[in-house]
């Protein structure tokens, strides 16, 4: 009875220092190499969404910092555009709102000269105040392409923001359809200035 339980001891211990040993590596190695990958895969996911525009400027009291959620709070205008360049032209929907409504209904400014849009490639262009009165649907600031988030340009998109102009705003500018020109891609701040 005795060697019956020395026997059922030492396999039991035998047993405990092989499956033990098994088992951290399955929950830390396996399980963590999982959990990194799945991680990693939700932050991809995440990333067209992990983006800040700086809106500001001489005009405005104080700088906001829009994200994602801020732009589709404020959004109020979906439309398709033409969009032009030297190289081809393409149709999708926008959905975002207008320079206008950002000057004078989310930034609260009566009193302005002009909206400039910095991108992050260096790219700068300015909008009068008087475009923009006029223009109000065809002058946007836009995140979203066809129903989905405009990707950062590291993703190989022309976002998180884009402007994006008429072609009507572009023949009154220059005499021809190339609206390419007017927009900006990349868009990393807004500047309301006096």
């Amino acid at each position: 009875m005795k060697r019956d339980v020395k026997i059922f001891l030492i396999i039991n211990i035998v047993l405990i220092l092989i499956l033990v040993p098994s088992l951290i590596y399955y929950f830390y190695y396996y399980q963590y190499q999982k959990n990194q990958t799945q991680s990693t895969q939700r932050n991809l996911l995440l990333l067209p969404f992990l983006w800040t525009v700086k809106i500001g400027g001489s005009a405005v009291n104080s700088s906001r910092t829009f994200t994602i959620q801020e732009f589709d709070r404020h959004s109020n205008v979906t439309k398709a555009f033409v969009y032009k360049t030297s190289t081809g032209e393409s149709t999708h929907a926008y959905k975002g709102f207008s320079l206008k409504h950002l000057v004078y209904d989310i930034m609260n400014v009566s009193t302005y000269s002009e909206v400039s849009i910095k991108a992050q490639d260096g790219w700068a262009i300015s909008y009068p105040k008087a475009d923009i009165d006029t223009w109000n649907e065809e002058i946007l600031l836009v995140y979203l392409e066809d129903g989905l988030p405009i990707l950062k340009k590291e993703l190989g998109g022309e976002g998180p923001v884009r402007t994006i102009t008429s072609q009507a705003y572009c023949i009154f500018k220059f005499g021809d359809d190339y609206n390419g020109r007017l927009c900006a891609k990349y868009v990393i701040s807004v500047e309301i200035n006096i």
